[in-house]
């Protein structure tokens, strides 16, 4: 029976005029300039500064100490020399590469590549 029924009400627009948007951006654009105002007026009334600075407290500096004799080395010996040789580290197997072949140990297993146990994997569904 809903079906029927005739309905005289208009739809609901969904967008507001350009001028409705425009009042809401310049409408929080005045609530928020009013609360800065606001906040700068009462800001000082919270926390009023200190009339008077503290009294500076007066130290005797020590005299300063005598600075050190520099002393000149020459590096141009040690730099004139060949760069020391290069250590080489010994590479270790990282273990089995994921596009390995196939092989057959001695242990009786025998180890697949990742593209092979991709395909057993494939092949039991």
């Amino acid at each position: 029976m809903a079906t029927d029924v005739i309905s005289y009400r208009k739809p609901r627009r969904k967008r507001g005029s350009w001028w409705a948007y425009f009042a809401r951006r310049f409408g929080a654009l005045v609530v928020t300039l009013i609360a800065l105002g606001f906040a700068s007026f009462l800001a000082p009334l919270i926390r009023a500064p200190s009339r008077t600075p503290p009294a500076p407290v007066l130290t005797e500096a020590a005299p300063p100490a005598p600075e050190p004799e520099l002393q000149e080395t020459d590096v141009a010996l040690d730099l004139a020399g060949a760069p020391p040789a290069r250590q080489r580290r010994q590479r270790r197997p990282q273990g089995i590469p994921l596009d390995a072949a196939t092989d057959i140990r001695e242990d009786g297993y025998e180890i697949l590549s990742a593209a092979e146990l991709d395909a057993i994997s494939q092949a039991r569904n």
